[in-house]
Parts: structure tokens; C-alpha cells; sequence
């Protein structure tokens, strides 16, 4: 229990030191409270106002020349990348410039009111969309908000009710009479954020045409809106801007860093845009596009680079774009240097590429060039400073990635390593009989461990660095020493081991993880290691249970292959399967209960499991109908109900089956399609599986195999539930008994809620193994941890080798999340199957 505690708290640090090597200097960066080039100006900007078109969840597919020719015949489009494909993170990056840090783009917090962006530089903000957007940036100028209240998000009966709701606002604008000078002031925003698309992309899934028809609907809304505007003002001084936060899969889902979720379109359109195929960009580069366009100074922390072939219009615009861009790297170069300065040791050890001599060298030579109006000159001596500074803030930034990747290492070998010497130790009886020279070599390195840490503290603190920072170092050398304490024995249990024997776990763990690691991308090859391992098992232990149940474990095991690819189907949401399985799960429940022979009490924990189910079902089914007050009370009701597990049998087999349909009754509330069905197959299948492994003569090496199989069938259960807990992805049952679809952070619980469930089922089932055989069980969990621990460095290559943080940052959060999401069902399963009797299976 210590030690996976101190693994989750391993991995979480692994999590924020892999987000700090691909995101910083950000989190070096000083504090600004203004713009830093806001004592440059222009007289007139290429663009009098601004019409930004935010279309949620619209992939760069979708947005083809023929879906943006229906609306405008000169655009100009181009791809935007995501370093995060959800809907914060890329929000902030394009209108703030720069990467928030971890702590900051948690969903329970806001970003800061002195963070500076580009609504702080322009007159009015006229927003239109769901008030969550409005918080993300507080300290703007004037903003008039038209946000839709929450029932407008109905998305079985009216998919597009909020994208009416935001036309109605915009109408609404240019029929003020009281505000009406606010509309027709210059350096205007008006910010449209369309919602439907993103809603529908999540329901419609792969295989259906509403989402086509959603994307053109969108077009003509957005042609609709553009003629508004050009009738109302009709200067022809008007841009338009349609850009989109995330793309999206095919199957509902984003946030795992696949290429059709990084890429967005990017359009754009009316006075000063260019026209044609544009470059591919980064999202934090469409920052200084938009402060180019309204001759706005480009927001202080920005770390975006002004794309000139974005823009169409004059030299003196392009050279104030250009230079006011440049300014603003190379003031934020030397506002991130003070901070260094202000240290100890690493100024001495980083050499300065830009002085303070050599800034203000530029600054005057481009006043200088800017007064004479030679904008050729300026425009080229920008892109000089440009270079200049992002070469300087590249060394920085290498300078800590090489530091946190050397504690990123040291990390995970901490966490596999100290995992081997558990299992060393809990596998050994030979652990008290550790020679005094060992004692003595593990007590010297133990102490050089808590110098260096105390070191490496004390230089955080000199070098006034974040104090964040201490955490890295503190929680992987409490890992260490824990390691050292352990390693003569592990050693000592390695050395009388065979060297064959060694090699087939090493690289049988290695395979499972990069097995694991494909399978997300090729779900069709979950069968390679399913298909053998039924043979075998079906082929060893037939002899030892009954006929059918070897039968029942081949078809079951035939039927999980296939449902990693149901999600690619598109299957609409139906209530006619959710009653279909929870038909099945009461049938099932009362025929397993009638085999057991349930004694009074353990029949009526097994029925109130059952009118759980019931209700779950009447509350889903009433749902369609339409959903009130009182079904939702009901549905969160529901949500606790497993806790009737803890007076459950004291019986294995009894409690087994008392914690399984205990559990099904929130399981199906969460889910809305095929979920409930994979959850049956897979009680099925470990119930066979159960059989198999308990009755059969145990052989060297199976509790090895067991932890192997274990990984393997959490990674199944992970991408076979339906949508994949750990992106930004939602089931439409939520969002009419729970919450709305904008509360990221409900969702995110009860998404974590609907994965724990299944986990632990599967978890509970190879609990009660190991404690009918009687031995085993902290080795199995262990070798899972090592297993999911390899997984994680596997995810993690993209870091290591210092890929774009747009490539590698999100399959680095999804390897070391999906650890995360195991360490809860692996310590709670032993708990819900502790029982006294074991006769029963």
C-alpha cells in the first residue's frame, strides 16, 4: 500500500516534469502587467474590427476548399497546430500567445487577472457563446457578453440550439440603440464561439451524417453572418478569422495528441488577409496575426511568431506587425534573463546570447528605420531580433529540459527498479539476513541521497526558481532510498535466478508495453496476445473444469477481441441496448445467484444490486422522454450505491458475484451504448477465466504471466468502455442527468468514476484468484505496476528525444494517466474481495 502510494505520487511529478521540459521557460518567465511594446503605435491598422469565428471541434478535414468556397471565394487557409487538443489550452495559446503552466490550466482554476492577452488592447469584446470561454480571460477591456444559458444544450432534441441562441445575440448587436457607439468604435472583437459541432462530433460518431450536415450548416451560418456585417458597416474594413480549438476523432474523442485532433483549420478573410494555401502555424502563432491585423501590441507573453504571408496589405502595416512582434520576443528574452540573473550559479553556467547592449541596439536602429518610414529595412531587421530571441529563449529552455529530463530518468528508474525490489521482497524470506558491509553500503548511499537532496533544494531556492520546483527533487529521492534499502536483496534473489529466466520477464515486459502502446493506434491487433492465450489456457486446464465453462471462455474470448472496434462503428445512443443489458445483468445476476444457493442476506444484498440496476434502467428509459428535477436527483442517487458492497458474503464466490452487480447499476447511467454489453462479456470471461486459473495445477512463472494478462485486459477494458476516460469527451446521458457538457471538471469525475468501475471488476476477479490459490497476489498487482511503469517510459519516447512538445506532450499525459487510472482498482479490489471463505468458487 506504501509503495503505491508513493508510486501515484511518482508518476503525478513525472506528469508535471515532462509538462514543465516540453512547456518551459514559461514557468521562468516574470510577471507583466502590461503590454511590452505598448509604447509603439500606428496610424491606421490593416483591419478597423475583427470578427472571430471559434467553431469548436471542427478538424482540419472538414474545413476543405469546398466547404469554405460556399462561403467566402478569397479566403486564405492554413493549418493550426495544437500542443493540447481541448478546449482551454488552445484557447489560451491563441489569444494569449504563450503555453499556461499545469497548475494554472487545472479546471478549478482560472487563468490570473494579470495575465496579459489580447483582449486587454482593444476597445470593445462583443462575445457570443457559453460563459466558460468568458472566464478564461479576465482583465479584458468592455467585455458585452450574449451567453446561452445552460438548456439551450440539448442535444438529442435540439443539437443547434445553442448556435440559434448566439445568432439571436448577434442580430441582437446591430440592433442596439443605447450602445450603439460601442459597436461602431475601431479596434473592435466581436468573438463568436459555435458550440454544435463539438456537441454533435461527440454524439454522432463515425459513420453518421449529421456531423457533415452540422459542418455545412455552420458554413451557411457563417456566410450569413459575414453579409451582416458587410451591410452594416460596408467599408470593407472588416476581417474575418475562423479558427477551431481541437479537432476531433472519428469515433467522439480528443486530447490524445492524434493528428486529426492537433490539426485545425485556420481561415481567414476581409481586409488585410491574404488569400490561398497560407503556411502550416502553430496555435500560439495566431496571437500576433490578430494583433497585426488591429495594430494592437501583441500580448506580453506571447511566444508566437508573426506568419507575414497571413497578411495582405501595406508595408508600413506588415513593418509595425513585424517590428512590434520582434519587440515583444526579445523584452520578453530579457525579462526571463533578470530572473536568471538573479541567481547564483547559472548565469555563470548559461552564456547570455542577447545583451541588454545589443537589445537596445535594435530597439533604436527600428525607430530609427520606423521614423524614416523604410519599411523594407524594418520589416528585415525585425526578423533579425526575431531569430536573435528565440535562439536565446531556445537555450534556456534546453538548459532545464536536459536538468528535468536527467530527474525525468532518474524518475522512472526509481519507479521500475524500487517496483522489482518489492516484488524481491515479498517473493524472499531471506531479507533479514542482510551481511553488516550491506547494511553499511546501503547506509552510505541512503545518506549521499538525503546530501544531494538537500543540495539540489537549497539550489532552487538560491537560484529563485518556482518552489513547485522542490517537489521534483523530494518525491523521486524518497523513491530512491526506499530502492536502496531494498536493492541487496533484490540483487541477491536476481543473482540465483536463471539468466534465461531473467531475459524472458525483461523482455516479455517490454513487449507488453509496447504492445499496449500500438493497440491504441491499431485496436484490430488487440487479438495477438488474446488469440494464443485462450488457446493455451483453453489447452492446459480443460481437463479440470467443465465442458461448458471452457466453451463459454473461448466464444467470450472471441467476442472481447472485437470490441475495441465497436466505438469506430458510429452506433447511435439507444435505450433498446441499455435494456437489453441490463435484462441480461438481472437474468445473469438471478441464475448465478440460484447456483450459489444465497443464503437471506446474501440474497437481499444481490436484489437490492438488482432494483439498483432497475432503477437505472427506469430513470434512462423516463430520460428519453424528457428530464426533470426528480430524475436527476434519482440518477446522482444512484451514483453511491456500491457502498451495499461492504455488508456483502464472506464467502469468495458469494461476494464476487454481490460486488460485480453492485457495481452495474452507476455503470449504466454512465454509459449509453454497447458499454454495459463489454462489461458482461468481460464478467463472463473472468468468471471462466477464474475457473480455469483456481482449478488448475499451478507451474513456475504463471503469477508472472497472471500480472502480464492483468495489464493487459485494464488496457482492453480502457479502450473497449466506451469513450476513453482520459480525453476530453463526454456521453450524452450526462448532460442531461448530471451536468452540462462545459463543466470540464464534473466530467472529468465521473468519467474517472465510470472507468474505476469496470477496472475494478476486472481487478476483483484476479483478486479472488490469487486468494483462492492462496499466493500471489501483491506479485500479479506488482508486475502489472512494472508493466504499466514501462508502458509510461514507452509513452514517454517523444519527451526523451525532445520531439515537438505539439507531438509528444499529449501521448506523454496519456501514458502516465493511464497509470494513474489502474493504482485506485489495484488497491481497492483486495479490499471489497476480503473474505474468510474460499470453498465456494
Amino acid at each position: 500500500m506504501i509503495w503505491s502510494v508513493l508510486c501515484f505520487l511518482l508518476c503525478t511529478v513525472i506528469i508535471l516534469i515532462g509538462y514543465e521540459i516540453v512547456m518551459t521557460p514559461n514557468a521562468l518567465q516574470g510577471k507583466f502587467n502590461q503590454s511590452l511594446c505598448s509604447n509603439i503605435t500606428m496610424e491606421e491598422s490593416p483591419a478597423k474590427r475583427l470578427v472571430l469565428f471559434m467553431v469548436d471541434g471542427l478538424k482540419e478535414k472538414s474545413a476543405d476548399s469546398r466547404w469554405v468556397a460556399n462561403f467566402v471565394s478569397n479566403a486564405g487557409r492554413g493549418v493550426a497546430i495544437a500542443a493540447r487538443p481541448m478546449t482551454r489550452p488552445g484557447l489560451v495559446a491563441m489569444f494569449s500567445g504563450h503555453y499556461e503552466d499545469i497548475f494554472t490550466s487545472l479546471q478549478i482554476l482560472d487563468l490570473k487577472s494579470d495575465e496579459d492577452n489580447i483582449f486587454r488592447h482593444i476597445d470593445y469584446t462583443f462575445y457570443f457563446g457559453p460563459d466558460i470561454t468568458r472566464k478564461y480571460f479576465k482583465g479584458g477591456n468592455q467585455w458585452i457578453s450574449f451567453t446561452y444559458p445552460i438548456n439551450r444544450l440539448d442535444i438529442q432534441n435540439r443539437p443547434h440550439s445553442s448556435d440559434d441562441y448566439v445568432m439571436d445575440g448577434i442580430l441582437e448587436i446591430f440592433n442596439m440603440t443605447t450602445d450603439k457607439h460601442k459597436v461602431m468604435t475601431y479596434k473592435n472583437i466581436f468573438y463568436i464561439h459555435w458550440s454544435a459541432i463539438d456537441l454533435v462530433g461527440h454524439a454522432a460518431r463515425k459513420g453518421s451524417d449529421e456531423l457533415e450536415k452540422s459542418v455545412y450548416r455552420m458554413g451557411d451560418r457563417i456566410s450569413q453572418v459575414m453579409d451582416l456585417f458587410e451591410n452594416y458597416y460596408q467599408d470593407k474594413r472588416t476581417a474575418y478569422i475562423i479558427i477551431s480549438d481541437h479537432g476531433m476523432t472519428d469515433w467522439g474523442t480528443h486530447a490524445d495528441g492524434l493528428p486529426e485532433e492537433t490539426r485545425t483549420p485556420i481561415i481567414i478573410s476581409g481586409s488585410g488577409c491574404a488569400s490561398g494555401i497560407l503556411p502550416t502555424i502553430k496555435q500560439v502563432d495566431v496571437c500576433p496575426i490578430i494583433a497585426a491585423l488591429l495594430g494592437t501590441p501583441v500580448p506580453a507573453k506571447s511566444i508566437g511568431v508573426l506568419y507575414r504571408q497571413y497578411l495582405n496589405t501595406t508595408n508600413s502595416s506588415l513593418a509595425y506587425g513585424s517590428m512590434c512582434s520582434a519587440v515583444q520576443l526579445a523584452e520578453l528574452c530579457q525579462t526571463t534573463w533578470e530572473r536568471i540573473e538573479n541567481g547564483l550559479l547559472i548565469k555563470y553556467i548559461l552564456a547570455k546570447t542577447m545583451t541588454n547592449c545589443t537589445y537596445l541596439q535594435y530597439l533604436k536602429k527600428l525607430t530609427e528605420l520606423m521614423n524614416d518610414e523604410n519599411y523594407s529595412a524594418v520589416i528585415d531587421e525585425s526578423e533579425k531580433l526575431t531569430n536573435l530571441s528565440l535562439a536565446c529563449l531556445t537555450r534556456i529552455q534546453n538548459f532545464y529540459k536536459s536538468n528535468f529530463l536527467f530527474v525525468l530518468l532518474m524518475s522512472y528508474f526509481a519507479w521500475i527498479f524500487g517496483t522489482v525490489c518489492t516484488i524481491s521482497i515479498v517473493s524472499s524470506s531471506e531479507h533479514r539476513n542482510t551481511s553488516c558491509a550491506g547494511k553499511a553500503v546501503t547506509i552510505l548511499i541512503c545518506t549521499g541521497y538525503v546530501v544531494m537532496t538537500v543540495i539540489s533544494i537549497a539550489s532552487v531556492i538560491l537560484e529563485r526558481l518556482p518552489n513547485y520546483y522542490i517537489i521534483f527533487i523530494i518525491v523521486p529521492s524518497i523513491a530512491w532510498l526506499m530502492t536502496t534499502m531494498k536493492t541487496t536483496i533484490c540483487l541477491t534473489r536476481m543473482l540465483k535466478m536463471k539468466q534465461f529466466t531473467v531475459l524472458i520477464y525483461i523482455l516479455s515486459v517490454i513487449f507488453m508495453a509496447e504492445y499496449t502502446y500500438w493497440v491504441k493506434y491499431l485496436p484490430y491487433i488487440y487479438a495477438i496476445y488474446l488469440i494464443p492465450y485462450t488457446c493455451l489456457l483453453a489447452a492446459i486446464n480443460h481437463k479440470f473444469v467443465p465442458r461448458h465453462v471452457t466453451c463459454l471462455w473461448v466464444i467470450t474470448s472471441a467476442a472481447l477481441m472485437a470490441t475495441p472496434l465497436i466505438p469506430l462503428l458510429g452506433l447511435p445512443e439507444s435505450a433498446v441496448l441499455l435494456n437489453v443489458s441490463s435484462a441480461l445483468w438481472i437474468l445473469g445476476s438471478c441464475l448465478f445467484g440460484y447456483a450459489l444457493d444465497l443464503r437471506a442476506k446474501e440474497c437481499l444484498i444481490a436484489l437490492a444490486a438488482a432494483s439498483v440496476i432497475c432503477l437505472a434502467t427506469w430513470i434512462i428509459d423516463l430520460t428519453y422522454l424528457g428530464t426533470n428535477l426528480i430524475l436527476r436527483i434519482l440518477a446522482w442517487a444512484v451514483l453511491p450505491t456500491p457502498v451495499i458492497i461492504f455488508f456483502a458474503s464472506t464467502v469468495l464466490a458469494e461476494r464476487l458475484l454481490q460486488v460485480v452487480i453492485s457495481l452495474v447499476g452507476p455503470y449504466l447511467l454512465l454509459s449509453i451504448r454497447h458499454e454495459a454489453i463489454v462489461l458482461l462479456l468481460m464478467s463472463l470471461n473472468l468468471y471462466c477465466w477464474l475457473r480455469l486459473e483456481a482449478s488448475s495445477p499451478q507451474y513456475n512463472g504463471q503469477i508472472f504471466v497472471r500480472g502480464l494478462t492483468l495489464y493487459y485486459y485494464c488496457v482492453l477494458s480502457i479502450y473497449a468502455s466506451g469513450n476513453v476516460p482520459y480525453v476530453s469527451s463526454f456521453d450524452i446521458m450526462w448532460t442531461r442527468l448530471y451536468t452540462t457538457v462545459l463543466d470540464d471538471m464534473v466530467m472529468g469525475l465521473l468519467v474517472i468514476y465510470k472507468l474505476t468501475i469496470f477496472l475494478t471488476i476486472v481487478s476483483c476477479f484476479f483478486c479472488a484468484t490469487s486468494m483462492y490459490i492462496g499466493k500471489g497476489l501483491k506479485q500479479m498487482f506488482l508486475v502489472a505496476i512494472i508493466t504499466s511503469a514501462v508502458s509510461s517510459v514507452r509513452h514517454s519516447i517523444g519527451i526523451i528525444t525532445f520531439k515537438e512538445p505539439i507531438e509528444a506532450l499529449p501521448e506523454f499525459l496519456l501514458g502516465n494517466a493511464q497509470f494513474l487510472f489502474l493504482i485506485i482498482p489495484f488497491n481497492l479490489a483486495p479490499i471489497l474481495v476480503n473474505v474468510k471463505k474460499h470453498q465456494s468458487i
